[in-house]
């Protein structure tokens, strides 16, 4: 009992300590939008928080690269000699997500990285347009995001982002110039394409990241001389795509095995983000959520308190039927 009236003061504590980190961080970058920095926080107290926002601000990067690069730092700070995000000036973004990608790729998982399967590529991959100088892929697996997006500093090809980036309904596409490859550096010989969608599939937002993860959410940045007829090809494209975990959550459209499947990846990747979805689902959906699942947060000491009550609560009010 002592020990839950602990994590139970702990999680308020935590709570109101990020609500008012949030609104100090605010109030200093007005018209910043702090969202998805606060929806990937990878520290659980957004502690990045106020770098993000600066580094926004300056112009340097968009907010999804941002967030990669707070992914990465968050992952392998013990292997640089500033472990301190605060130590690094917004002028030094760019020397940062380079030396953060070379780690990653120096790592025990660059062995696998490129490891795939052929069936699951060619599953998870279709043409959509294609040109004497273009072909343009939607990208709708990890195998395929890894096999096509080889050479690159992209996160995609990495599992848990790539799972992160589903849950949310990402859809994605890679533009990838013929006749081009890693040895002509050229930076620009692929393009990726990121559709952000909200829960009645409307497209938010359209942001483009080359080979070198240089971000922009204007494709004439990285010379795609046909984008007048690839974007509209993508869009449509792009809204057909099932929503994802997130959006269903949203719009009220969810099963117990779309449930499992969020309760999978959270398995696999430990991502904090997942576990308010987790949370959002136990309370809007309880009837959907298999027991297993409830059995498994309910004794799960790792997750906060206060998830763990609700499982335990519905498990009562179960055995009460």
């Amino acid at each position: 009992m002592k020990d839950n009236l602990y994590k139970l003061s702990c999680f308020f504590y935590r709570f109101v300590k990020n609500a008012g980190r949030k609104e100090d961080i605010q109030s200093k970058y007005p018209g910043i939008d702090l969202s998805l920095f606060i929806q990937r926080d990878p520290s659980d107290n957004l502690k990045y928080l106020e770098w993000e926002a600066k580094v926004l601000k300056s112009g340097k990067a968009l907010a999804p690269e941002i967030c990669d690069v707070i992914y990465f730092f968050n992952k392998y700070k013990d292997n640089l000699e500033k472990k301190d995000i605060n130590q690094y000036k917004v002028e030094e973004f760019i020397n940062l997500r380079d030396r953060l990608f070379d780690i990653r790729d120096n790592k025990v998982e660059k062995k696998e990285k490129y490891k795939v399967n052929k069936d699951e590529v060619s599953s998870g991959s279709d043409v959509i347009y294609e040109s004497d100088k273009f072909i343009v892929l939607l990208i709708e697996n990890l195998q395929a995001a890894k096999f096509y997006g080889g050479g690159t500093r992209w996160c995609i090809v990495n599992e848990g982002k790539f799972d992160e980036y589903l849950i949310e309904g990402t859809v994605f596409f890679f533009i990838i110039k013929k006749g081009v490859t890693y040895f002509d550096f050229d930076n620009n010989y692929k393009v990726a394409v990121a559709f952000d969608r909200d829960y009645e599939n409307n497209i938010i937002d359209i942001y483009y990241t080359n080979a070198s993860d240089n971000s922009s959410d204007n494709a004439n940045d990285f010379g795609i001389d046909e984008i007048s007829k690839i974007e509209p090809k993508m869009k449509t494209v792009a809204k057909m795509q099932p929503l994802g975990l997130m959006n269903k959550i949203k719009s009220g459209n969810i099963t117990s095995h779309e449930i499992c499947s969020l309760y999978n990846v959270y398995m696999r990747n430990k991502s904090h983000y997942l576990l308010r979805d987790l949370y959002d689902v136990l309370k809007n959906y309880s009837d959907l959520v298999p027991i297993f699942i409830l059995d498994s947060i309910a004794y799960d000491t790792n997750l906060n308190i206060h998830l763990i009550n609700l499982s335990q609560q519905i498990l009562q009010e179960r055995n009460k039927k």
